[in-house]
């Protein structure tokens, strides 16, 4: 919506009236949502060198994971006391499916471990297809479609 820059904002015709507080709020999101980026950003520097130095400096626990301990322990906003840090160790375990067959094959067990199957999938080009070629309706179409819908809430500048 474009406005005339000579009407100021909030004396436009028609408009509702106005939350007083809302252009504090506007401004305190505007501001908070800005020093979380920045904050992130400087976050995100810094986890590398903290991850580094646990690697080399941290002591080993038996699950792997490396411990640093603060010379003295500190109190952030909220009232949480920290007293050092963890490198974790995250293990995911995956079979490798290409080795897998490699081997089934060596030893006769692709029926076995990789069983054929029919399957059947859903085809939204069979969909349409079948839509235009007038085998499903415009209200059986209509009714075969999930609509969602999400805000967000963007900064406008001039």
């Amino acid at each position: 919506m474009s406005r005339n820059p000579t009407t100021p904002i909030g004396n436009r015709p028609n408009q509702p009236k106005r939350d007083a507080r809302i252009d504090a709020k506007f401004r305190q999101w505007a501001v908070v949502s800005a020093k979380a980026t920045e904050f992130k950003g400087r976050a995100d520097q810094l986890r590398p060198e903290l991850l580094a130095y646990a690697e080399n400096h941290g002591e080993e626990d038996a699950k792997g994971h490396r411990e640093v301990d603060l010379e003295e322990p500190f109190e952030v906003p909220g009232g949480e006391t920290y007293t050092g840090f963890t490198r974790e160790v995250r293990r995911s375990r995956r079979v490798n499916e290409e080795r897998t067959w490699e081997m089934a094959e060596e030893k006769d067990l692709l029926d076995q471990i990789f069983p054929e199957q029919t399957i059947r999938v859903f085809s939204e080009e069979g969909l349409y297809a079948a839509y235009q070629e007038d085998k499903i309706t415009d209200e059986e179409l209509d009714s075969l479609i999930d609509v969602s819908e999400t805000y967000a809430l963007r900064t406008r500048s001039s």
